[in-house]
């Protein structure tokens, strides 16, 4: 892989240049590569290009050095603070040039830079980062496309519900949340001794509705939608425009089925997730990550043995029935079930996981 051989090279030429470096990692996939180091001198974004041509004289390799950052060892805040250098590799003067090009371009269309050009959104150092404010156009934009997603939604039979954003602790400790992502969760308190949780998922709220009264088999599929806000306690350094907040609105759907419906629901919510993305322009440009269990860490997940075999058995089905050539992800799942992520890449060739399907 060109990345992880540009992070190698880089390496060599740090400690060719300012000494050996201590705590190295190389982490490296089809977009960039991350070399994590400590080094006692200071290195910064205006060594960049000297880098690059020592790099390119090194390993007759062309590499583009996009930014230096800290980062916490093993991402633990807990731990030493060391530096991070982002870069990509390539093989070519003319590719590499071509990417100088597509940098130039993405500066013009990075989403911050929209946002306030167009007047859609703003922050506040009185709020904080990572907690935007639409504006009454930024607003008109998110209303109308909620409207657009629950009115595919209501097409496949979901019917919308309201909770609210607090919850008793107990909540997420029963469903795992709390013990799973208790790193991730805003608690709430009061001199009158209350204490609860800002929601990091709607799933164990929409759990409630659903057993608050007794259900027939006949009842089902029973299907639930809620557009509201999540909150997750991300590291302070991290948060940044829209693409990683504090608070973001998650358009939420669970469906309360039998053992023999959940088939036909998750093609339900497949063909909702083809629906909207149809209408956006989107659905030629995604893949799909079939996200199962890590295999030798089971105990990070609830549930039996039993149930997930069934569940991926499932998945893995449906991918084949919807010729769907999705790439088995091991470690991906979600806390408590596999599921289909659908990858999708932005103006800016940035891959999000848009939408997920999980059983």
């Amino acid at each position: 892989m060109l990345n992880k051989s540009g992070a190698e090279l880089l390496k060599k030429v740090i400690n060719n240049k300012y000494g050996k470096i201590e705590l190295e990692k190389i982490t490296a996939n089809e977009n960039e590569f991350y070399l994590d180091f400590k080094i006692n001198q200071n290195i910064g974004e205006n060594d960049f290009f000297e880098l690059e041509k020592e790099i390119q004289k090194e390993g007759n390799l062309y590499v583009k050095l996009l930014r230096i950052s800290g980062v916490y060892i093993d991402g633990d805040i807990k731990n030493e603070m060391i530096n991070r250098i982002s870069g990509k590799a390539f093989a070519s003067k003319e590719e590499l040039k071509e990417y100088e090009n597509f940098l130039e371009d993405a500066k013009e269309r990075d989403h911050r830079k929209i946002g306030r050009d167009l007047d859609l959104f703003c922050f506040s150092d009185f709020l904080g980062a990572g907690l935007p404010l639409y504006t009454p156009r930024g607003t008109i934009v998110k209303d109308e496309l909620q409207k657009q997603i629950e009115k595919i939604c209501r097409k496949y039979g979901f019917q919308k519900v309201s909770c609210p954003s607090l919850a008793n602790i107990s909540l997420f400790e029963t469903s795992g949340h709390a013990q799973k992502f208790n790193d991730e969760l805003f608690r709430v308190s009061s001199p009158k001794g209350h204490e609860f949780v800002l929601k990091p998922v709607q799933c164990p709220h929409h759990t409630q509705i659903y057993s608050s009264k007794i259900r027939s088999y006949k009842d089902l599929p029973i299907r639930y939608m809620e557009s509201d806000k999540q909150y997750r306690a991300e590291l302070q350094g991290s948060v940044g425009g829209l693409s990683r907040v504090y608070a973001i609105t998650v358009e939420d759907g669970h469906s309360f089925c039998r053992i023999d419906q959940v088939k036909d629901e998750i093609i339900n919510i497949y063909n909702i997730i083809k629906d909207f993305y149809s209408k956006m322009g989107l659905w030629n440009n995604y893949w799909v990550s079939l996200s199962v269990r890590d295999s030798k860490h089971l105990e990070k997940y609830i549930g039996s043995n039993e149930d997930w075999d069934l569940s991926e058995k499932i998945l893995k089905d449906i991918c084949n029935e919807l010729d769907l050539n999705a790439k088995v992800c091991e470690g991906e799942a979600a806390l408590y079930g596999p599921k289909l992520d659908f990858m999708f890449k932005d103006a800016i060739r940035k891959r999000n996981s848009n939408s997920n399907n999980t059983t």
